[in-house]
């Protein structure tokens, strides 16, 4: 039976090394992962525990890598990472840390901003009122507090586009 439990482990192993090949994951994605898959939570834990020591899998790594690059590309809030870091299994206190880290680099309600400057492009051919309409509700869905948003608004969408 052990020589079976090593083929698993090096089973899941290969698998989580196929998907951390698309992209960093955190622990808790690659262990619902290679459970949906069939292993074991004895062969996922050993699997993990191996790629961990071996550097592959960071949750503080991934967690900076991805806060910033959804902040920079995707113009997202701290609190909609927060979620995002939430429900990919990245830990309270690491989840908190980065947000701290990532949010000391960069300020909120400048992303804002980029985020809003970009998407008004889009909405040129509109009303003043329908761009603002629109305009606020992306920057709601990106998770920015009604008060940056209605600041935003009110100073990038003038009466007349």
């Amino acid at each position: 039976m052990p020589a079976t439990s090593s083929a698993d482990e090096a089973s899941a192993m290969r698998v989580a090394l196929h998907l951390l090949s698309f992209r960093a994951r955190s622990q808790h994605e690659l262990a619902e992962r290679l459970q949906r898959r069939g292993f074991t939570t004895e062969v996922i834990s050993r699997a993990l525990r191996n790629l961990t020591t071996r550097g592959l899998v960071d949750d503080r790594s991934f967690a900076l890598h991805h806060a910033r690059s959804r902040v920079l590309t995707r113009h997202m809030s701290r609190r909609r990472l927060k979620e995002e870091l939430r429900e990919k299994g990245v830990a309270e206190e690491i989840v908190d840390a980065t947000l701290r880290e990532v949010f000391q680099e960069i300020d909120e309600e400048e992303v804002a901003r980029a985020g809003a400057a970009k998407h008004l492009k889009t909405l040129g051919h509109l009303s003043a009122p329908v761009a603002r309409r629109r305009l606020a509700a992306y920057l709601l869905r990106r998770g920015f507090s009604p008060e940056t948003v209605h600041r935003i608004v009110t100073t990038l969408v003038k009466h007349d586009l």
